[in-house]
């Protein structure tokens, strides 16, 4: 950053920098359900830090299209406005059996990994990426996709999915905006205990050399009642942008 001066009148200004904390009361930065930026900017906050999101579920399993999924497959669908992700607009998306979202071509991934890497899948979002099996979901459960006129939003539910080989079973989703902000929301994750450790959370862009890792093959941190944004910041301010 350069800031320089002209005039002949003296430059004052400040500057502020986002350093991926957020205020505690004595004035230190607590890191605690909050991350980032990642190289592009992106952060992330969690409804149990300060500033997060409010955990608000939309049901969308008798209003949604239900996919045809099988085990580690996927399928693309077209988004019904252009969605900034990483600096490109994206126009689809490939929905995928396996707990995540990409703009890539690999849709059946069933071995979660960290964030980033450049192993496919990449160009993706981790909702929660683990070994899913949508064709042993209860008839009323599977993978479904909608989009909210209302609100101006797209969303898409994995409802009562157990894990491969039918154990457990998890509900979530992931609500996307035009603006690019991302929601995850959890909220039924019936875990056995041998799988309590395991999953992906975050972001990743197209090359997988950049990303945002929420959680990785961790224990303690998924309960149900959980909202994760993310969203792209300026990670810098100046004040004021022009002098006079």
């Amino acid at each position: 950053l350069t800031v320089t001066n002209m005039g002949e009148a003296a430059l004052i200004f400040s500057a502020e920098a986002f350093t991926g904390g957020v205020p505690t009361e004595d004035g230190a930065l607590s890191t605690l359900g909050v991350g980032g930026p990642d190289g592009f900017g992106y952060i992330w906050r969690d409804s149990d830090a300060s500033g997060g999101p409010v955990f608000d579920w939309v049901e969308i399993g008798e209003i949604g299209t239900k996919l045809p999924l099988t085990g580690d497959d996927s399928r693309v669908v077209d988004l019904p406005f252009d969605f900034p992700f990483y600096g490109d607009t994206k126009t689809s998306i490939r929905i995928c059996s396996d707990g995540y979202l990409t703009f890539g071509t690999k849709g059946n991934a069933w071995a979660n990994k960290p964030i980033p890497t450049s192993d496919e899948p990449n160009d993706m979002m981790a909702v929660y990426w683990d070994d899913l099996n949508p064709p042993q979901a209860p008839t009323d459960g599977g993978v479904f996709y909608y989009h909210d006129t209302v609100n101006n939003c797209f969303i898409v539910e994995w409802n009562k999915v157990p894990r491969y080989p039918e154990s457990g079973e998890y509900t979530f989703q992931a609500i996307l905006y035009p603006d690019g902000k991302i929601v995850y929301q959890y909220l039924d994750m019936r875990f056995i205990s041998s799988y309590k450790g395991k999953g992906t959370i975050g972001i990743e862009n197209a090359t997988g050399t950049d990303g945002l890792e929420v959680l990785n093959n961790r224990e303690g941190y998924m309960r149900n009642g959980l909202a994760i944004e993310i969203k792209p910041v300026s990670w810098m301010s100046i004040a004021p942008a022009q002098g006079e």
